[in-house]
């Protein structure tokens, strides 16, 4: 999905976020340039503004990737969006290209939330405990159907 270095739930400093209203899931502070899908999925969402999609795994249950709670303001600008709304995705597939140092330069923190909304359907999110992640490589969490 993302390469950067998961981050404690406690120590992301969103409320949205740690009080669940995004979903269940967890937050990395992006260091890589490249979001990838992590499976199979349909593009649910992927506003102008950038930085934050939403993919379509399943009847009703979508993961979302945002990249800050705050990218809004920059109105997509060094967001480069590799796919469009309705598009079907392979996992490995990239989302977008973003520039973690561009946005740290502009006084936004890179930290990407990687939620699942719908996940009420699933026996189990059970998330990773490895510190640092690379893309492609190690996942996030894993989920129980």
């Amino acid at each position: 999905m993302v390469t950067g270095t998961r981050v404690d739930p406690d120590d992301a400093a969103n409320a949205l976020f740690t009080s669940g209203a995004l979903g269940d899931g967890c937050a990395v502070r992006v260091t890589g340039n490249t979001v990838f899908a992590p499976l199979n999925a349909q593009v649910d969402a992927f506003p102008e503004t950038g930085y934050d999609i939403t993919l379509k795994i399943a009847p009703g249950l979508r993961l979302q990737i945002k990249i800050t709670t705050s990218a809004h303001r920059l109105m997509g600008e060094k967001c480069q969006k590799c796919v469009t709304k309705g598009a079907h995705v392979k996992a490995g597939e990239p989302l977008m290209h973003v520039n973690p140092v561009w946005l740290k330069s502009k006084g936004i923190d890179p930290l990407c939330f990687i939620t699942l909304r719908g996940s009420a359907s699933l026996r189990a999110l059970v998330p990773a405990t490895g510190k640092h992640v690379v893309a492609l490589e190690d996942s996030l969490f894993t989920l129980y159907w």
